[in-house]
């Protein structure tokens, strides 16, 4: 019998790196006009995007930070039943064998006409989170455990109060990243409308593109992070991290191929606009962090309390289950 283990595989939607571009609403702040947006102007793609970086990932947490802010979050939901388990005979069962995995995010992907050019978002993806795929394997094998295993899961699981999403949400992330994350999209919204016009434009010209990937599946462009998605699994497991990209699998390289053909799309449907603009953004990042020094300041230090503890529970970079 296959274990279901559901329970175990929660992935906490604020960190996860979002595989098509948004257009996200609420409260933030605008891009600064005239002369200071003038004279930022001169600003290359390579200095607004390490900008853009340093800022968010400052709130947002660093890729890093966000792994370590998993194995928190895991903990706080699977360590109690870890401990259940350990008592009753299997102490094997290792709580952090669950875990997600953060992938890349590009700071500018709000703004839709800035986000960086090349970037392999969906390769990136499968690649950053292959560990949790190879866990899973593990998870749902049926000859994992011994009879009996299953009973003593639900006689845990029913003894055990489960931690909230408000609590775990309390012990692995910043007070106040949330906030920030969503006000900096705001901000790279209304930048990237105002300097790059309507995102329909962008749209529209994707939809036209003829992608290969899109045509083969009958899909329409709305449905593109699913086909990707659908396109990478067909490949089969993804490389490692540090895999040397000559060694890679063929069918692998033809989805890197078939990647290459959305990305050359999306190259030739902002170029012009990005080329224009990328440098006038610099305005919407200064404003932004000097408007939110305080509070940035805050989840920095926040973050640092957050990697404190998932070293207490034996993170310290690694990938894959953290032990006993």
């Amino acid at each position: 019998m296959v274990m279901d283990t559901t329970k175990y595989r929660w992935v906490a939607a604020w960190a996860a790196a979002t595989l098509t571009t948004t257009v996200l609403a609420g409260c933030g702040t605008q891009v600064a006009d005239g002369t200071n947006a003038e004279a930022s102007s001169h600003y290359s793609g390579a200095d607004v995007r390490a900008e853009a970086q340093r800022v968010y990932e400052s709130f947002a947490g660093t890729q890093d930070q966000q792994d370590a802010a998993y194995v928190v979050q895991t903990y706080t939901r699977n360590g109690p039943l870890d401990e259940c388990l350990a008592q009753r005979g299997y102490p094997e069962w290792d709580w952090s064998l669950s875990r997600p995995y953060a992938s890349p995010y590009d700071a500018l992907r709000p703004s839709v006409w800035f986000a960086e050019p090349g970037d392999r978002i969906y390769s990136e993806n499968e690649i950053a989170t292959r560990p949790f795929a190879e866990a899973e394997k593990v998870m749902n094998a049926d000859d994992r455990w011994p009879a009996g295993f299953s009973k003593t899961v639900l006689e845990c699981e029913d003894s055990i109060k489960p931690a909230s999403d408000t609590e775990v949400e309390n012990a692995s992330r910043p007070a106040g990243s949330a906030k920030l994350i969503e006000s900096w999209r705001t901000a790279l919204t209304e930048v990237g409308e105002k300097l790059g016009g309507s995102f329909d434009a962008y749209f529209d010209c994707m939809a036209a593109a003829d992608l290969t990937a899109l045509k083969a599946n009958g899909a329409s462009y709305d449905d593109l992070a699913a086909v990707m998605a659908g396109e990478a699994d067909k490949a089969g497991p993804p490389p490692a991290a540090d895999q040397d990209p000559s060694t890679y699998s063929d069918a692998w390289k033809g989805f890197l191929a078939t990647e290459d053909q959305v990305l050359a799309a999306d190259t030739a449907c902002r170029s012009d606009v990005y080329d224009a603009n990328i440098g006038k953004v610099m305005a919407t990042i200064t404003d932004f962090s000097e408007s939110h020094a305080d509070e940035i300041a805050a989840a920095r230090k926040g973050w640092d309390e957050v990697v404190a503890k998932a070293a207490q529970l034996g993170y310290h970079g690694q990938v894959g289950p953290l032990g006993k």
